[in-house]
């Protein structure tokens, strides 16, 4: 990902989402639309977030905001926690059946397929709407929903 003057950004990165998936399904666990989300890559040049690096930013996240308690500076605790909020609103997204069927990928995954009955979350959710799931469903991600 680079900035605007053209220079690259270190990793793993936060960036903000305008969306995480638009979609208009009866099937929402969440909210249909997500204005502003705070999304970890995976990578430095990472088009997409993953579910294992948001959950283990977000485990590092919930430790340091015991750790720090009253002491931290209060602009830090208050970013930390609204990521730890909005990750676990952007969770559900992470898995095949809380998403439409037009927001999965079905053509060219690169590891595997996708079931989308299996709830092995997604390894790639993109902020600008193309379909999640490019990469493959990450068997090593689902331990995020005993987080």
């Amino acid at each position: 990902m680079a900035r605007d003057d053209g220079t690259s950004l270190s990793s793993p990165e936060l960036v903000v989402a305008e969306k995480v998936i638009a979609h208009d399904g009866a099937r929402s666990l969440a909210r249909a639309e997500h204005d502003g989300l705070l999304g970890v890559t995976c990578l430095q040049d990472a088009p997409y977030m993953a579910a294992y690096e948001c959950f283990d930013s977000y485990s590092a996240f919930e430790r340091y905001l015991d750790y720090g308690g009253p002491d931290l500076i209060p602009s830090v605790r208050l970013l930390l926690s609204e990521y730890c909020r909005h990750a676990l609103d952007r969770a559900w997204f992470y898995y095949p059946d809380a998403l439409p069927e037009e927001g999965v990928a079905m053509d060219d995954i690169r590891n595997g397929y996708i079931l989308r009955r299996l709830n092995f979350p997604l390894e790639d959710l993109y902020p600008d709407s193309q379909p999640a799931g490019q990469v493959g469903q990450e068997i090593y991600g689902s331990g995020a929903a005993l987080i």
